[in-house]
């Protein structure tokens, strides 16, 4: 069975915490401090409620599947940055590494925004991320920022239609 990228539901939100988990243990490695890679899985109720008030709210997260297996998620959420003139953000997308460098990576940006302008914060060390981003078309903007939670360098990159 192919993997299956579909709107999430609240069944679904514990395992798409802990495939998030595993995705950033898979991904981060030298990126983000050990502690906090350590530490995901305190976060896992935290994040299963904060996703709930989200679906409740009309918030979509999009889940993939391949079988039983959640494999992947993303979401976009109205933007909150008032430096720049786009109102999209893309919140997150992760995907394990198995089914990275996939056309599924391709699929889900899709799903999740579209073509869209958007722009979104990635790792400023992950040049995996920005190159995928980079050939989706984004490009960095120049705007920087230490994540609180992954207390990592990020830079953000924009992608607007011409």
């Amino acid at each position: 069975m192919a993997p299956r990228i579909r709107q999430a539901t609240g069944l679904d939100l514990e395992a798409m915490a802990r495939m998030k988990n595993a995705a950033w243990r898979e991904s981060y490695p030298g990126l983000v401090p050990d502690d906090i890679l350590a530490s995901l899985d305190d976060r896992v109720d935290g994040t299963v409620a904060l996703w709930r008030e989200q679906l409740l709210n009309g918030v979509y997260l999009w889940v993939v599947t391949d079988g039983d297996d959640v494999v992947g998620l993303s979401q976009a959420l109205p933007g909150e940055d008032d430096d720049i003139d786009i109102p999209l953000e893309l919140t997150m997308m992760y995907l394990l590494d198995r089914v990275k460098g996939t056309d599924l990576s391709r699929a889900l940006l899709w799903t999740t925004i579209g073509d869209a302008d958007a722009y979104l914060w990635v790792l400023a060390d992950n040049t995996r991320a920005q190159a995928f981003y980079a050939k989706h078309g984004f490009v960095a903007d120049g705007a920087r920022r230490v994540s609180a939670r992954s207390r990592a360098e990020q830079i953000r990159m924009a992608r607007r239609s011409e």
